[in-house]
């Protein structure tokens, strides 16, 4: 994967994240428990970090 391409996975959790309700800002928690899309998000930026060895 690509520098691009984890900037990419990234916004786009970041996008969610500015619209989800059950992620609560104030305090940087994820909802991974609530949001299902939380959940996949969380787990593709994990991922992509993973395999650039970070």
């Amino acid at each position: 994967m690509t520098e691009f391409e984890k900037a990419k996975v990234r916004i786009a959790q970041l996008e969610h994240q500015a619209d989800c309700y059950w992620y609560d800002i104030a305090e940087g928690q994820w909802a991974c428990d609530h949001c299902e899309e939380c959940d996949r998000l969380q787990k593709a930026v994990e991922a992509a970090e993973a395999e650039g060895g970070e």
